[in-house]
């Protein structure tokens, strides 16, 4: 089971076989009260979800496939609340689109454009935009005026500016997150090397916390929540590590014991598996892998080269983003070279898969997003284009390869604004 919103309660009941009702409240392995019994053959399954969760959709992959006289291991349930809006920040505001199977297509109303009237009067150089949990808020990070730009998401995906349109941060901040249970954000502060900390109202306002900010290392550019909720970690660019915190009563920002963990040369991002047991993060061409212990702790695992793309003309192997698919078996990393893909196995290693998919016109990929339905993924560059992938998830525990394919052999590319940066998704 994994992607179920257990900090809002969420619920979802399972049957085999059409009974054995089981009600599952966690992510993790999950086991049925009556086992299937066989003499000559291996007993038949047959996996179903019974009652979804108030909020989102689960699905089972493997459902019956194979058998083995021991427990069965390759049924995945994965629950997602379906993407329907998207938002992409490019040089002076944000983009508006709607989803539907995977495809973006532009809001009839006019793009909310940052800092500019008559849509809202906003920061400069919108550098990030994010969204909450349950997909009713936006927020975008501007670079340029210390600030977070706040809207409300309506019913036709369209922005409104909340009452207090901004709200101040720290020095040149370059990244936001929202945590899972949708109560706190983080941003983090590359100029001033901190994390402002806020508590998210009834309404979706930002309201610093009594600590405003958190300390860092040199240079942050990312920040990522566990999935548990209990701890955040920041990687810092200029000094080559990651922060470790633990997240207190309020949503508030303790350094651990052993605050700082040692990373790649120039680190830029990293995610975090839908379990909490692995986290990766990106450095110059080598991605640092690391284990997650129980109480938090990083503990380094290995590293793998950066699977680079040769002799692209117009990028650089510098990662940029990094994030791990809705079942947690692929990670996908966007750099100058394209999009690269690697396989995680059992114990949370990387491994290689193919060469990169060089995007749209071969320029510089700045962010990607994956769909919590886990079958598409979208990658931003700055040819002003979003490319947009199938995930290849066939079914079957041996063909789950995670694949990007294009939606189309045609053209891919969806047009966004100048120097596109970032892409959020809203359910």
């Amino acid at each position: 089971m994994s992607g179920l919103n257990t900090l809002t309660g969420q619920k979802v009941v399972l049957y085999d076989n059409g009974g054995d009702a089981l009600t599952v409240s966690a992510n993790g392995a999950f086991t049925f009260a009556t086992p299937i019994y066989y003499s000559n053959n291996y007993g038949a399954f047959n996996v179903t979800v019974g009652t979804q969760p108030a909020a989102q959709t689960c699905t089972v992959t493997n459902p019956n496939f194979g058998s083995s006289p021991a427990n069965i291991t390759w049924v995945r349930v994965s629950c997602a609340a379906a993407t329907k809006y998207a938002y992409i920040t490019d040089s002076v505001g944000v983009l508006e689109y709607s989803v539907s199977k995977g495809v973006l297509a532009a809001l009839t109303l006019p793009s909310v454009l940052v800092g500019v009237t008559p849509y809202v009067t906003a920061g400069t150089n919108p550098v990030y935009v994010t969204t909450d949990p349950a997909g009713q808020y936006v927020y975008v990070v501007n670079g340029g005026s210390n600030s977070i730009s706040q809207y409300t998401i309506g019913s036709d995906g369209t922005l409104t500016p909340m009452t207090t349109a901004t709200v101040a941060t720290g020095l040149s901040p370059i990244y936001m997150e929202v945590d899972p249970s949708g109560k706190y954000a983080y941003v983090v502060n590359s100029g001033d090397n901190t994390i402002s900390q806020y508590t998210i109202g009834s309404g979706g306002a930002l309201t610093p916390m009594t600590t405003a900010t958190v300390a860092t290392g040199i240079s942050p550019y990312a920040i990522v929540i566990s999935p548990n909720d209990s701890h955040a970690y920041v990687v810092n660019y200029g000094s080559s590590n990651v922060s470790q915190y633990s997240i207190g009563a309020g949503g508030a920002l303790t350094s651990m014991t052993n605050a700082i963990v040692a990373a790649g040369l120039n680190s830029t991002s990293i995610a975090i598996d839908q379990l909490g047991k692995y986290a990766y993060v990106t450095g110059s061409n080598v991605i640092y892998e690391y284990t997650i212990d129980a109480s938090g702790n990083l503990s380094l695992n290995g590293t793998v080269p950066l699977n680079i793309q040769i002799n692209v003309p117009n990028g650089t192997n510098s990662p940029t983003s990094i994030k791990i698919d809705a079942y947690g078996n692929n990670a996908y990393i966007v750099s100058g070279d394209g999009t690269s893909q690697f396989s995680i196995d059992s114990n949370g290693l990387l491994s290689a898969t193919g060469s990169p998919i060089t995007d749209y016109y071969l320029y510089t990929s700045k962010s990607i997003v994956i769909d919590p339905t886990g079958m598409y993924a979208y990658v931003v560059d700055q040819n002003n284009m979003v490319n947009s992938y199938t995930i290849g998830y066939l079914g079957y525990p041996s063909l789950i390869s995670g694949t990007l394919t294009p939606l189309s052999t045609a053209i891919t590319g969806t047009t966004t604004g100048a120097n596109a940066t970032s892409i959020a998704l809203a359910p």
